[in-house]
This record gives C-alpha cells, sequence and structure tokens, in this order.
C-alpha cells in the first residue's frame, strides 16, 4: 500500500531546513471547525496508519507526518529534534485554524505531554504512553510525569487498554494517577490493546 486512500500528501518545513513528509485527511461533510495533529509511535510510519485516523476527521482536518528520518523526512531522529519539530507545526498549524488538538500515541503521548501548557494546543489526548521516557532513552526532564499541571486539567483526556503488552499497564499507571489527581479524564478499557495492534 503506497498510500492512504482518503489523505492528501502533505509537507512541512522545519525551522532547520528539513522537509517532513505525511498526510492531511480533509473534514468531511462540513468545513473544519478545527486541527488535530495526530503524533503516531516509535517505528511507525504513518502511510499505513493515516486511513485509520479518517474518524477524526468529522469536522477537522487531521494531520500526521513521519518523525524526522523516517519514512521520506528528511533529518536524523533525535528527540529533542522531535519535540522542537511538534512545537513547530503545532504553532503553525494554530496561525491557520481557531482550535488546534494534538492526540500522541505511545512515543507520540511522550512527545505530546511535552507540549502541555504550550500556548498553541487547545485540548490534548495522550494514549497508551509510558509514564517516563526511560523506555525510550530519553532524558528525564522529558518523562510525561514532569509535565502534569497540579490542577486545571480539564484539556487532557488519557487512554489506556489492559491488554496493551507494548506499554503495559503499571507503566502507564503512574501518569494515570497523577492526571486523575488534577482532573484529567481518563479512559481505561480492559480489553483494549496497543494503538494499532488489536480492535479496540
Amino acid at each position: 500500500k503506497s498510500s492512504p486512500s482518503k489523505a492528501i500528501a502533505y509537507a512541512f518545513t522545519t525551522s532547520d531546513r528539513r522537509v517532513l513528509h505525511g498526510y492531511k485527511l480533509p473534514s468531511r461533510g462540513s468545513a473544519a471547525s478545527g486541527a488535530v495533529l495526530f503524533i503516531q509511535g516509535n517505528q511507525t510510519l504513518v502511510k499505513t496508519i493515516a486511513d485509520k485516523l479518517e474518524p477524526l476527521a468529522k469536522g477537522f482536518d487531521v494531520f500526521t507526518l513521519d518523525f524526522r528520518g523516517y519514512g521520506q523526512s528528511e533529518g536524523t531522529p533525535r528527540i529533542a529534534a522531535l519535540l522542537s519539530d511538534y512545537g513547530e507545526i503545532t504553532e503553525h498549524l494554530s496561525r491557520s485554524y481557531p482550535h488546534v488538538f494534538i492526540y500522541g500515541a505511545s512515543l507520540g503521548g511522550v512527545v505530546a505531554s511535552n507540549l502541555i501548557g504550550s500556548s498553541a494546543g487547545d485540548a490534548f489526548i495522550i494514549d497508551s504512553a509510558p509514564a517516563t521516557a526511560a523506555p525510550f532513552r530519553c532524558p528525564k526532564y522529558i518523562d510525561p510525569l514532569m509535565h502534569i499541571p497540579p490542577s486545571s486539567c480539564k484539556q487532557l483526556l488519557f487512554i489506556s487498554g489492559g491488554r496493551d503488552r507494548v506499554v503495559k499497564f503499571d507503566k502507564t499507571r503512574p501518569l494515570l494517577d497523577k492526571a486523575a489527581a488534577c482532573g484529567a479524564t481518563l479512559i481505561v478499557e480492559p480489553n483494549w490493546t496497543h494503538p494499532f495492534m488489536g480492535p479496540q
């Protein structure tokens, strides 16, 4: 499968002149009221998942891009660069859309958590992310736990599956506990697996 059937090619040039490639899924049925930026997991090429994001495109334009160094995207995949890239992409989308929602899954959830508190993101979904970034060999300051505010988390949604064998529940539970304490919404489904790895 060379490209998703319902998506159109999309590219973004970073401040260090690296071109990141991915897809835009246009809003279905009505003009877009905002944008959703989907940040995928480690070693995932967005051409394999973009069509599966189509349900998010009801009233929203959905964007997803390969990490630098993956697929057609230029550059070297370093975590500091990824954080910078997604900060820039979010800021760029916020200049074109009245609302920007960030959905991060697995490693994408780690990246998305580091954007919490930025001026550009209206709300965040953190799906199947570990409480710490140690599994990805990242420094402690990148840990999702470090980015949960002490209160007023109504703009945050956290998702976890009881059958997730990639990021097991005990690895994400400290994050969920801290998120619940600050008022975030939690969805924990015992039969869900890791994103794109089974029925959910």
